[in-house]
């Protein structure tokens, strides 16, 4: 029980970390500050695709983390995609993204 707890609580702090990270960089995109080069730079430097990696036995086999696992795959495929969804859905789907993102991480702080 007590590793199972820490193991959360580690998942929880990177997940967070990355997340929040994310959020200051889309809302500094979607307000013009950075470019989407910027923001793509900004998310892959989050290293998303190692925190997938290192937590995928966790986040894949415990209902637990799926809104952790949520969080990762939006932010890889934002990171990943970021102009291709920009040309196709338009600069609102990053906005879309952003608020997804945000409420995830609201329910992994109050740990639901």
């Amino acid at each position: 029980m007590a590793s199972s707890v820490l193991g959360r609580r580690e998942i929880d702090a990177a997940v967070l970390h990355a997340g929040k990270e994310a959020l200051e960089a889309i809302q500094r995109f979607l307000t013009a500050r950075i470019t989407s080069d910027e923001l793509q730079r900004t998310l892959t430097g989050l290293g998303i695709g190692n925190l997938l990696a290192e937590y995928w036995p966790a986040l894949t086999c415990d209902e637990q983390y799926a809104v952790h696992l949520n969080v990762l795959q939006m932010l890889d495929s934002l990171s990943l995609e970021i102009d291709y969804q920009i040309d196709e859905y338009g600069v609102s789907a990053v906005y879309e993204d952003l608020k997804e993102i945000a409420g995830c991480l609201n329910r992994i702080a109050n740990g639901s």
